[in-house]
């Protein structure tokens, strides 16, 4: 993977790419104190799902667009389910 990414016009650094991964596991935690602190507060989650369709049937896209979802959606998800990353 190139992790010279450019998206939204912008340049993702080196410490983007090395704190990214934390970010579910910091989010479980953070439920998990909150929940110490009152088990009957309600936590959800605000997280939106994105599709990343592949431009063409070329499996390089398809590719692409799995790898997107994957960064985007999955790790995210299976954290929320299993207070667990995933590997990058």
């Amino acid at each position: 993977m190139d992790w010279n990414v450019v998206w939204a016009g912008q340049r993702l650094s080196p410490p983007y790419w090395q704190t990214a991964p934390h970010a579910p596991t910091g989010h479980v935690a953070a439920a998990q104190a909150i929940r110490n602190v009152n088990p009957a507060l309600r936590i959800g989650i605000v997280h939106q799902i994105r599709l990343f369709d592949p431009a063409t049937p070329a499996a390089r896209d398809v590719a692409v667009a799995a790898t997107w979802d994957y960064l985007f959606n999955m790790i995210m998800l299976h954290a929320l389910r299993t207070g667990r990353g995933l590997p990058l």
